[in-house]
């Protein structure tokens, strides 16, 4: 679509893949296209196929972050659930999960921590994962919306459950 339309910027050529323009009504929200955002607004879709779920990225386009603590709801989430597994080996090289070490005050001794278990994931490029979960987001019926900021308001003298009128919510 790109040479087809390079006056396009990224943001609009993202934009151009959504199912609907934005009414003002949605029966969700989602703030932020990161990789755990649309994780959660894919996993919302599919066990409530009738909801409109909105998705709005203040950035232009996915862009390249540090951060490695995505990268296992990442790996877990689409394993089987969105791509086979020979898929995403061909996406993304695999990653044998993290280590911590720590040092002594001197330096001179290092232990490992036990994390419990290990994690297989994939080391991923976070533009490229981001990307893909967006078309699928589309793909799958969610508006996702790029280089558009959200300002949640909350009256003052309110929490977020009043403000979102979830007052009745128990978790």
């Amino acid at each position: 679509m790109y040479t087809t339309h390079p006056e396009l910027s990224d943001s609009q050529l993202l934009n151009s893949n959504k199912q609907t323009d934005f009414t003002g009504v949605a029966d969700v929200v989602v703030a932020g296209a990161g990789i755990l955002g649309l994780c959660y607004a894919v996993h919302l879709k599919n066990i409530s196929p009738d909801l409109k779920i909105e998705v709005f990225e203040k950035s232009l386009a996915p862009i390249q972050k540090i951060g490695e603590p995505t990268l296992s709801p990442f790996s877990t989430f689409t394993t089987g659930t969105v791509l086979p597994y020979d898929y995403l080996l061909r996406l993304f090289s695999l990653k044998d999960g993290l280590q911590f070490y720590s040092f002594d005050q001197q330096g001179r001794e290092v232990t490992a921590q036990d994390i419990g278990r290990l994690d297989i994931s994939f080391q991923l490029d976070r533009r490229w994962s981001e990307l893909f979960m967006a078309i699928w987001a589309q793909n799958v019926g969610i508006n996702v919306y790029h280089g558009v900021a959200v300002d949640f308001e909350i009256p003052v003298g309110s929490s977020i459950t009043t403000a979102l009128g979830l007052d009745d919510l128990s978790i």
